[in-house]
């Protein structure tokens, strides 16, 4: 609600499956951080785009700066479940 929002996990978590309930408005920017420290200077590791327009670089769904999704449904103001699966280095 108006500000960051950070959910850290302790410890090295080498394979695993997050599932999330994400709704978003006003095309917010966010995303889910995956491998980086906690105050993301050491390392930010990568994000999960969480950006509702579909014409943009990384839409919802991508790896930013890396892959872009295949998503081609607009989900903003609507509920949507993400999965994120984590195997490894992949």
């Amino acid at each position: 609600w108006g500000g960051d929002g950070v959910f850290y996990a302790p410890g090295e978590h080498r394979n695993f499956e997050l599932t999330v309930l994400v709704r978003v408005h006003n095309f917010v920017n966010s995303g889910i951080f995956l491998r980086g420290s906690p105050d993301g200077k050491a390392s930010r590791g990568f994000e999960i785009q969480i950006y509702s327009p579909l014409e943009s670089v990384f839409p919802t769904g991508s790896i930013y700066n890396h892959v872009r999704s295949n998503i081609t449904a607009d989900y903003e103001d609507r509920w949507f479940l993400m999965q994120v699966r984590v195997n490894g280095i992949r």
